[in-house]
């Protein structure tokens, strides 16, 4: 079983979430998740810088 890529992620976001504030909300929860990995000096594997 291969890992969902972020592509993938972001499909099924806006498949079944039809409210904008909810996809910024998540957009934000995604971008918090990474600045707090950053903190840590961590990585998400397989992100792309400027995503």
């Amino acid at each position: 079983m291969s890992v969902p890529t972020r592509d993938d992620a972001w499909r099924l976001l806006t498949e079944y979430t039809s409210s904008d504030s909810l996809i910024k909300h998540a957009l934000a929860v995604e971008a918090g998740a990474h600045q707090g990995l950053a903190i840590e000096g961590m990585s998400v594997v397989g992100a792309k810088a400027g995503v």
